[in-house]
């Protein structure tokens, strides 16, 4: 997989977002949403975490 490479392309976000996850989670690797003008909406990450949060044990 090559960073910001675009694997699908759906009519509803739904859709998308959906597709994504699944996507992210079998290769164990970062899910970015994006919203309309391009930001990042949200992002999850399914791979291994080399900082996870302080407060977490």
């Amino acid at each position: 997989m090559v960073y910001g490479e675009v694997f699908s392309r759906h009519a509803a976000k739904e859709e998308a977002v959906e597709k994504g996850r699944r996507l992210a989670m079998g290769n164990k690797s970062e899910h970015y949403i994006h919203n309309m003008d391009g930001t990042i909406g949200k992002r999850n990450s399914y791979g291994n975490d080399p900082n996870p949060p302080k407060d977490k044990n």
